[in-house]
């Protein structure tokens, strides 16, 4: 920003629409789209966990209604961020703690500059420091109007939102290119993983996956006292389960009182879920642990089989589809126990088992590199955007 520029506030050139505070009794299967915090990241709207609301015809509900181009901030939790609101998501509503920007005359303004505006980084930060709360972050729109900003003639807003819908086409198709890279590295270990474990000969042996060994149910603690939760035993949960690999440091730990109101599994062992979006994901680990209710997991005799196979078998797309096929549930997807169980699978010697794990521990390790560097240069991708709009909005001869 010019030094010489004279400084005004964003409240001086926008108005802020506050969303509605919709109640969990208007959700519908179909209506307005209810654009809540979670679907507000900062330069898209995710479509999540869809929420529908029918909305009366009361004039008072038609300020909350949204249009295609329509600025989007979050006000709570990771305050700031900016989305702008497209047809693909219409008809939308704004729900509370979400709050439109727009123009106050675009004489003076114009939207696209202000998104773009409002996309940098600095802004960011302004929402971040303004900020209030110990357990999550609020700011209001009052506090954003405070944002200091000095705006160009429309001539030169024109110049800059042109330069950086360039640039920002071609860092798009950057990041959909690294988005498909991922995708294909993931296509190509399940494709060396199915190969591996499809290519029966007569030393597999059909068996069904009770019989690989007990399969102990998670359940839920009491959180009642304090001393349940001392840093000894991890308390796994499905976010904790990273689809195919070893399970990782857990942040969750219980005590040993507390873990004596569940069912304590001992190493080596593969923890699987059994209900929800992620049915399926699964690890594997050599330490002690509990796991909440929706985890079934595999106490391994390392004896008789090979930890790490078995992981990779119920990893497979071949399992999992056998996995998937047998759950029950619309809304929620679930596999009890007994159905689990009952899922016929082939196991090959333990001689076998270790010579194909090892080849899939080297595929895994070299895909695991490539998708480290393709993550290096999607940070970069984001950073060079950043980059880009703090650039846009300082240069000196910006205001003319």
């Amino acid at each position: 920003m010019s030094s010489s520029a004279k400084k005004t506030y964003l409240g001086d050139y926008v108005d802020f629409q506050n969303g509605y505070a919709f109640k969990s009794s208007d959700y519908t299967d179909k209506g307005h789209y209810l654009i809540r915090i979670k679907n507000v990241q900062q330069g898209f709207i995710e479509i999540n966990d869809e929420c529908f609301v029918n909305i009366p015809s009361d004039a008072k509900f038609e300020k909350f209604k949204l249009k295609n181009g329509d600025i989007v901030v979050s006000l709570t939790g990771n305050v700031g961020r900016i989305a702008r609101i497209k047809d693909v998501h219409l008809p939308a509503v704004l729900n509370q703690r979400v709050a439109s920007v727009a123009p106050k005359s675009e004489k003076v303004l114009s939207p696209e500059y202000l998104y773009y505006l409002l996309r940098t980084p600095e802004f960011l930060e302004f929402a971040i420091s303004s900020g209030k709360g110990a357990a999550q972050q609020n700011i209001s729109t009052s506090d954003m109007e405070k944002y200091q900003v000095s705006i160009p003639s429309l001539e030169k807003q024109a110049e800059i939102v042109e330069k950086l819908d360039s640039a920002f086409a071609e860092i798009d198709l950057l990041e959909t290119n690294l988005e498909k890279s991922v995708e294909n590295t993931i296509t190509l270990f399940q494709s060396i993983q199915n190969g591996l474990l499809t290519s029966l000969d007569e030393t597999w042996k059909s068996c069904k996956v009770g019989d690989l060994g007990k399969w102990i149910t998670g359940s839920t603690p009491s959180t009642a006292k304090k001393e349940f939760w001392e840093d000894e035993v991890p308390f796994v949960t499905p976010a904790d389960l990273d689809m195919g690999g070893e399970l990782g440091e857990i942040g969750r730990r219980i005590s040993k009182l507390g873990s004596e109101q569940v069912r304590v599994v001992h190493p080596p062992s593969v923890p699987l879920v059994c209900i929800g979006a992620t049915l399926g994901k699964v690890a594997w680990t050599n330490e002690i642990i509990t796991t909440n209710q929706q985890i079934n997991t595999l106490k391994v005799d390392d004896k008789k089989l090979n930890t790490k196979f078995i992981m990779y078998l119920l990893s497979s797309p071949c399992f999992q589809k056998k996995l998937w096929d047998s759950s029950t549930g619309t809304t929620v997807p679930i596999i009890n126990k007994g159905n689990l169980e009952n899922i016929v699978i082939s196991i090959p010697t333990l001689e076998k088992q270790l010579e194909i794990s090892n080849k899939l521990d080297s595929a895994f390790g070299e895909i695991e590199l490539l998708k480290a560097r393709i993550k290096n240069e999607k940070d970069y991708v984001v950073a060079l955007r950043q980059s880009l709009l703090s650039s846009a909005f300082t240069q000196e001869d910006m205001v003319s």
